[in-house]
């Protein structure tokens, strides 16, 4: 098993470290030797606390705060002393912060809906109501939705050389079964959407998604080859800031794509086609592409996993919500690799 290090697992996700007793990717095992922590050998002990914000076990006796999500350990007070309030009325509160939320055009992100509420309802935690997420409607849906479509962003990303925001947008909105944008989800606009940040890297000037699909991106790297004279070295930073030239935009990160380093030859291979040909030779060229590149990524991953870089890594930046959505709904296991999980996609 891997050191428990910072670093880079499978497909470059950031693998993120936690305390002396386990960390944070596999949810505080294996912190000291093979899964031995305080703990003895991997076990709960005692003293282990449950987080009264993002509701995640498995917090070590020794810790402060919560592995997840970082909120401060607090007395979980006794149930007995607890009034249950009525979950209609927390949703509806809930509800309504949802949708200022989205009307003032911020990402809607369960943990902070759900400090919000609280805030609203003059207490701290949910707990203090006597509820928790599951028992009140439009948090318990929203943490299905938020951790469903994360899992989905990251597999549109990670299953193709070439990505972009344009085509991200319509997987989504076919996939949801949605009349015209992201938006119709109620959790904010794509661009701000914290995975969107990390995987494309758009300008933050940016107020609307570039209308570019990978057919554009096809077609652009043909024309750059050809008034260029470069037939053969093609160096993508150079291509991407002729590209983002030709378009107006204020630079490469202005155009919403996300390129793995393997790109570059297969677009080469593909863009003469797409460029020479009509719309059906075009399309065909595409779907070449996308296969080729499916079967380059998953030889990777299997490089990867060889070298002992398991799904709980590689899934590092996905947040609890995808984490849990992963285990529950569709009973895979923590040490599944990825490209089995998004294969299931």
């Amino acid at each position: 098993m891997p050191s428990p290090r910072g670093g880079r697992g499978a497909g470059g996700f950031r693998v993120v470290a936690g305390g002396k007793g386990g960390d944070a990717v596999n949810g505080g095992r294996g912190g000291r030797g093979r899964g031995r922590g305080k703990g003895g050998k991997g076990g709960a002990t005692g003293g282990d606390w449950t987080c009264r914000r993002c509701e995640t076990s498995g917090n070590f006796a020794s810790r402060r705060e919560c592995h997840r999500c970082g909120a401060p350990r607090g007395a979980t007070p006794s149930k007995s002393a607890v009034a249950r309030a009525d979950p209609k009325v927390v949703s509806k509160h809930a509800k309504t912060l949802r949708k200022r939320l989205c009307e003032k055009g911020e990402a809607v992100r369960l943990l902070e809906l759900l400090d919000q509420t609280c805030l609203a309802l003059g207490v701290r935690y949910l707990d203090e109501l006597g509820l928790r997420i599951q028992d009140v409607d439009e948090l318990r849906a929203l943490r299905h939705l938020e951790g469903l479509v994360e899992l989905q962003i990251s597999a549109f990303v990670e299953s193709r050389f070439v990505a972009t925001l344009f085509d991200l947008e319509a997987e989504l909105v076919s996939v949801h079964g949605l009349r015209e944008s992201f938006d119709e989800l109620r959790l904010g606009p794509l661009l701000q959407q914290p995975l969107v940040g990390s995987k494309f890297l758009p300008d933050p000037a940016l107020r609307t998604i570039p209308q570019l699909s990978l057919g554009d991106v096809l077609k652009g790297l043909h024309r750059y080859r050809t008034e260029t004279k470069n037939f053969k070295n093609v160096e993508l930073v150079a291509f991407l800031n002729w590209l983002a030239a030709k378009r107006g935009a204020s630079s490469p990160r202005s155009l919403c794509v996300a390129v793995n380093k393997y790109a570059i030859g297969s677009m080469i291979k593909f863009s003469g086609k797409a460029g020479r040909d009509a719309k059906a030779a075009r399309e065909k060229a595409m779907r070449e592409l996308v296969n080729e590149s499916k079967a380059e990524y998953k030889a990777e991953l299997k490089t990867q996993e060889a070298a002992g870089k398991g799904a709980v890594r590689t899934a590092a930046v996905l947040s609890t919500a995808a984490r849990d959505l992963a285990a529950d709904a569709a009973g895979w296991a923590a040490t599944d690799r990825f490209d089995v999980v998004a294969a299931h996609l």
